[in-house]
């Protein structure tokens, strides 16, 4: 499945994703209430198609976010903090997470850019 079919790809909405989910590749994470987290599903459509910039390549690349959660945690110092964590998939099909920092969503599906990386 291609970023062109973006619309028929599975996902996960209204709900947190199950270890099922996963393996059947309509998600890529189970953060579920593990680790202190307490995860929500975040309200929102999806499949969705988002830019997702690489900080450490400096690479974007258009992807299908499949999956979108809320964790609230105890950060490295301790205090609690809130944070947004997507699932996407990229145009070769392999599985990716990052957050919201980390991706710009794209409104007009006119926008879609059917290759790989750009630099």
């Amino acid at each position: 499945m291609g970023i062109g079919d973006w619309r028929t790809t599975p996902c996960v909405t209204g709900r947190l994703a199950t270890e099922d989910d996963v393996r059947n590749g309509s998600a890529v994470f189970c953060i579920g209430n593990a680790n202190n987290c307490q995860a929500r599903p975040l309200d929102m459509q999806l499949p969705r198609l988002a830019r997702f910039t690489d900080d450490e390549t400096g690479t974007t690349e258009t992807v299908i976010v499949i999956q979108a959660e809320d964790c609230i945690g105890k950060s490295a110092s301790g205090l609690l903090e809130m944070f947004g964590v997507f699932g996407y998939r990229m145009a070769d099909g392999s599985l990716g997470a990052c957050s919201a920092e980390d991706i710009t969503w794209i409104d007009d599906p006119s926008e879609i850019d059917v290759g790989g990386p750009k630099a």
